[in-house]
C-alpha cells in the first residue's frame, strides 16, 4: 500500500474507533477476502459489552471460522430447484406471467444451476434477451451448469465479449474504475466508432450492457449515479480466464521472469490473436526498470498498453519513444522535469503521470504533437506552456495551473470536457472560466 494511502486509512480507522466507542452499534460488513482483512478490520470496532454486533459475510468459510470467536457461523445453503425457478422467473419476466409451454425448459433450466444463484442470475440475463419461444428455452435447457454460464458469454456480440474476456485476467477482487478501464478498452481497440457518440460514451454502453445481464457488479457509484468502480465474480473471472486463455485472447504468467518479477507475484500479459506482446499491466512493485527497457527496444515494439507505474523510472528512457502504436502509456515521475521523448508517441491516447513529488511539473511545448491525447491525469500540478498547436480530441485534463487565467486554457484546450484546475482567486478570472466552459460534461473541480 503506498505510503499517503496507509496514513489516510489509519487516521479512518482511529476516527471510527473514536465514534463508536461507548455506543452500541450494527455495523455489516460485506465480502472479507481472508484473515488479514479481518484482523486489519476488527480493531476497529470496540468491544463495549453493551449488545453491539458485527454481521460479517465472506464467501470463505476459513474467514469466518477465523473471525468467529464467541459469534454464530450461517453458512447459506444452495436454492432448492423450486427457489430456482422461482429466482429465473423473477429476473427475466419481473413477476409477470409466461407462456406455459416454457414452464417445463424453464424448470430444467433451473435445475442446471445447481442451487447457485449466480448462475441463475446470469443465464437469466441471457434468457431475457431471448424471443420466449419453446424451442430456444429446450436447446438452454440442455446445457450443463458452466455451460449454461458459459453460454452467457457465447450469445455475447464481439466486441462486448472482448471487454469482458479483458476485465478475466486482473486480479481476483479486483474493483475496476470506469475511467481508467475505459481508456484500456479505447487503447485496445474493443470500442466501436458510433455516430454522434464519443468513444467513450459507447464504452459506457457497453458497460452498462454487461451490467444489465449480470456479468459485472457495480460496487460504487457516484454523486449523480454513475457506475464508480465494478467488479467481476471469481466464477465468472474463472470461466473467462479459462475461454480467454484457450483462444489465445490473453495469458497470464505467474512469476514471469525472476529478474523483473519476485517469485510469486503475478503479472499480466495480454496479447493479440497473433501472439504479439500487445499489452503490459503488472499488479506489483517491481524495480528491473533495464529490463522493460531492453524489451520494448527489442521484442515489444507493438505494444499498445504499457503501465510502468509500478515501476519508478529514475529517468524517462528514450526506448520507450519507439513504441509508436503505443495508445495508453501510465509512468511514476517524480523528476522535476517532463519527458519531452514522450511527445514522439503520435498514437498515444491516455497518459497518466504518478507522483509524490509535489513539485510543479512543466508540460514541453511539443505535448501537442501528441494530436491523439484525450485524457491527461497527473498527480502533481502541471503547467502548459505556449503551444504549437491546439489539442483538439483532449477531453480531460487534472490538476493543470491557470497561470494566465482561463483564456488560454480555452485556446489551447477547445473541446475538453473534463478538468481540474489550479489558479489565483481571482473572481473576473472564475467568472471567465465560468463563460468559457459550456462544454464541460461534470465534475468541474476549482482549488
Amino acid at each position: 500500500m503506498e505510503p499517503n494511502k496507509r496514513d489516510i486509512y489509519s487516521h479512518l480507522r482511529e476516527k471510527l474507533h473514536k465514534c463508536l466507542m461507548g455506543k452500541r452499534y450494527l455495523v455489516v460488513i460485506d465480502d472479507i477476502w481472508n484473515n488479514k482483512a479481518w484482523d486489519y478490520l476488527k480493531v476497529v470496532f470496540p468491544d463495549n459489552n453493551n449488545g453491539s454486533r458485527l454481521l460479517v459475510t465472506s464467501r470463505h468459510k476459513r474467514v469466518a471460522l477465523h473471525a468467529k470467536s464467541n459469534g454464530l457461523i450461517h453458512q447459506l445453503r444452495y436454492l432448492t430447484d423450486e427457489e430456482s425457478w422461482e429466482l429465473l422467473h423473477k429476473k427475466v419476466f419481473y413477476g409477470n406471467d409466461f407462456p406455459d409451454v416454457i414452464t417445463v425448459p424453464g424448470m430444467q433450466i433451473a435445475r442446471n444451476c445447481h442451487g447457485l444463484p449466480l448462475a441463475v442470475v446470469v443465464i437469466a440475463g441471457v434468457l431475457a434477451k431471448e424471443p420466449v419461444i419453446k424451442n430456444t428455452w429446450q436447446r438452454i435447457s440442455q446445457r450443463r451448469s458452466m455451460d449454461t454460464l458459459a453460454l452467457s458469454l457465447n450469445h455475447l456480440p464481439s466486441h462486448l465479449r472482448d471487454c469482458f474476456l479483458y476485465l478475466g485476467s486482473f486480479p481476483e477482487d479486483y474493483r475496476f474504475g470506469v475511467p481508467r478501464l475505459i481508456c484500456l478498452w479505447i487503447a485496445q481497440g474493443f470500442i466501436q466508432e458510433v455516430e454522434n457518440q464519443s468513444l467513450e460514451e459507447t464504452a459506457k454502453d457497453y458497460l452498462m450492457e454487461l451490467v444489465d445481464i449480470n456479468l459485472v457488479v457495480i460496487q460504487d457509484r457516484k454523486f449523480n449515479g454513475a457506475i464508480k468502480t465494478f467488479s467481476v465474480h471469481d466464477v465468472l473471472r474463472e470461466l473467462s480466464m479459462e475461454i480467454a486463455t484457450k483462444e489465445r485472447f490473453c495469458t497470464q504468467v505467474i512469476g514471469w521472469d525472476i529478474c523483473i518479477i519476485a517469485p510469486f507475484k503475478t503479472c499480466r500479459i495480454f496479447i493479440g490473436h497473433d501472439t504479439k506482446l500487445r499489452s503490459l499491466l503488472p499488479f506489483y512493485s517491481y524495480s528491473y526498470e533495464s529490463y522493460i527497457i531492453h524489451k520494448c527496444s527489442r521484442s515489444w515494439r507493438l505494444l499498445t498498453v504499457l503501465d510502468l507505474k509500478q515501476c519508478p523510472l529514475k529517468y524517462f528512457p528514450d526506448e520507450i519513444s519507439l513504441l509508436i502504436g503505443l495508445k495508453y502509456l501510465a509512468i511514476w515521475n517524480d523528476n522535476r522535469d517532463f519527458q519531452s521523448t514522450i511527445c514522439d508517441l503520435r498514437s498515444l491516447q491516455t497518459l497518466i503521470i504518478e507522483s509524490n513529488s509535489s513539485n510543479l511539473l512543466m508540460l514541453s511545448c511539443t505535448i501537442s504533437n501528441l494530436v491523439n491525447l484525450r485524457h491527461l491525469w497527473s498527480r502533481r500540478a502541471i503547467i502548459c506552456p505556449p503551444l504549437q498547436m491546439l489539442l483538439m480530441n483532449l477531453q480531460t485534463i487534472s490538476n493543470v495551473v491557470l497561470v494566465d487565467g482561463p483564456k488560454r486554457w480555452v485556446k489551447y484546450f477547445p473541446c475538453v470536457k473534463k478538468l481540474s484546475c489550479f489558479f489565483n482567486p481571482d473572481w473576473n478570472k472564475i467568472y471567465d472560466l465560468h463563460c468559457s466552459i459550456k462544454r464541460l460534461a461534470s465534475d468541474f473541480l476549482l482549488h
